[in-house]
């Protein structure tokens, strides 16, 4: 490569990190039509940094990642088949740094093998099964069509084998899922359904359990003090997934409910009490005093986050414009709490920032239609 070449290239490269920034700070807007459009100018750009450094594979996976996003924001405007197509674009992308190719049995052997090496295999296979997981869940929203990958197997996998993958990582893929089969049971958007006349709501076998493990806890916890304190965060936790679950299969004002249940008893337990401002210096503050719990402390945290985040995208999805100013306290209080967080987590990092700017970039849509 001459010299202009190199300038060329460099001159690309940050192009591509300025269009990045762009398209960050549009979600953060919740100007979508803006994020769609730095999003489309960072990929052709990445994809001449490609044509002109063949050999820096870093290019390509980076052009998964502009693909995987812009899935996101297409799906929050209604345009199905867009989305689709840049949800297909990026597993294919991913999908040729996966060391497994899509088989959740190989994991733990690529783990072992790669790790030697020095190679983040584990962010590659995650990736991938990413990208794989919100294509299923596209397909099933869009074209009433399954996919017959297993990006939840692989997920548990790597929980078990790996190094950084968490039990709230596996249930954000298995959300994933539970919204692609409930996707399945309706008709694909663009078809017309028939309603459903009110009634009783509906349940499903992972909701009466749900609902059998919280009647056990809260009656424990109405004669017990201390198993009240003890068992709130399980409790919080179950009205966090029995919302997820009733959305799933229709039942709006419950998700609803168990949303609004969540997100109080989980910021009671946020050390915070939901103040972004504090994030920094309550966490240094008791990384100095309590090092060996560090993690737990900072789940806190995050939980208390996503609950807000969950409720603001169910009272755009469930009430609309009606509670806009809610949703908005909501869901920037939610982003501006994981801004900070990441900047002193060690175990959050920019994907947990980006998977609850998705919601919220949801939510917003939901409260225009």
């Amino acid at each position: 490569m001459g010299i202009f070449g190199g300038r060329t290239v460099a001159r690309l490269r940050a192009k591509a990190t300025t269009e990045h920034q762009r398209f960050e700070a549009a979600v953060r807007a919740n100007d979508l039509a803006e994020a769609l459009r730095h999003s489309e100018l960072l990929e052709k750009t990445i994809t001449e940094l490609t044509e002109r450094e063949p050999g820096e594979a870093f290019h390509r996976f980076q052009l998964a990642g502009v693909q995987y996003n812009r899935a996101t924001v297409l799906d929050a405007l209604g345009r199905g088949d867009e989305a689709v197509a840049a949800a297909q674009s990026a597993v294919r992308t991913y999908a040729a740094f996966d060391p497994t190719t899509g088989d959740p049995a190989a994991v733990a052997r690529q783990l072992r093998e790669m790790r030697a090496d020095g190679i983040a295999a584990e962010i590659l296979i995650r990736n991938a099964a990413d990208a794989a997981a919100r294509l299923a869940r596209l397909l099933a929203k869009y074209e009433g069509k399954a996919r017959d990958d297993a990006p939840l197997d692989t997920y548990e996998q790597l929980r078990e084998h790996g190094d950084d993958t968490t039990q709230a990582d596996v249930d954000r893929i298995a959300a994933q899922q539970a919204a692609a089969e409930a996707h399945l049971r309706k008709p694909p958007l663009g078809t017309q359904a028939r309603p459903r006349p009110a009634g009783r709501p509906r349940t499903s076998p992972q909701l009466k359990a749900n609902q059998r493990a919280l009647d056990q806890l809260e009656r424990q916890a109405s004669h017990d003090p201390v198993a009240r304190v003890a068992n709130q965060p399980a409790i919080a936790r179950l009205h966090y997934d029995a919302a997820a679950l009733h959305n799933n299969i229709g039942n709006g004002p419950q998700a609803v409910e168990s949303a609004r249940a969540a997100e109080f008893l989980y910021t009671d337990l946020d050390p915070t009490h939901g103040d972004p401002s504090r994030v920094e210096a309550t966490v240094q503050r008791f990384r100095r005093e309590h090092p060996e719990s560090v993690r737990e402390f900072e789940e806190l945290i995050g939980n208390a986050a996503n609950a807000r985040s969950q409720l603001a995208w169910m009272l755009a999805c469930h009430h609309g414009r009606s509670e806009a100013a809610t949703v908005e306290r909501l869901a920037t209080n939610a982003i501006r709490t994981y801004e900070r967080l990441i900047l002193v987590s060690r175990q959050y990092g920019p994907d947990d920032l980006r998977l609850v700017s998705d919601q919220v970039t949801q939510a917003y849509a939901l409260l225009r239609r």
